[in-house]
């Protein structure tokens, strides 16, 4: 019996941990879009090129992000503010991922825009980077 009671703490004990390794992971991919609001309205794309996970570049050249991010600030403008709507994070096979989703109001328009990082030890990259907008479009 003792050694079920000791079996169920150990599970206990590392279920918990895990759990603030999540929230730990959360907390830095929300420092990181904070990072990256700054950089996109100082216009620094080799700096944000720095924030972003090299799986993030298998998809998209690193011009093509550039321009990506150039046209965003060309079209809507500086960040004004940006707020949480909503967040997920999962580990999976010991790889944390945290899904941030922002409503942000820039100079000229409004946007969602959601953010996927990959949490290594106390670093978060930019794994994936959406945003809709209408104004981006239309305006």
């Amino acid at each position: 019996m003792r050694t079920l009671n000791l079996f169920c703490l150990a599970i206990l004990v590392t279920a918990l941990s895990g759990c603030g390794n999540m929230m730990e992971g959360k907390g830095l991919a929300h420092e990181k879009v904070t990072e990256f609001h700054k950089l996109m309205n100082e216009a620094d794309e080799e700096k944000i090129l720095a924030l972003i996970h090299p799986q993030f570049f298998e998809e998209t050249s690193k011009e093509e992000a550039k321009e990506f991010f150039a046209a965003i600030r060309t079209k809507l403008g500086k960040v004004e503010s940006s707020k949480t709507r909503g967040w997920h994070v999962n580990t999976s096979n010991g790889v944390l991922t945290v899904d941030l989703v922002q409503d942000t109001s820039f100079e000229n328009g409004r946007g969602g825009e959601a953010f996927v990082f990959r949490i290594s030890g106390a670093e978060a990259r930019l794994l994936s980077y959406n945003i809709n907008s209408r104004d981006l479009i239309v305006n």
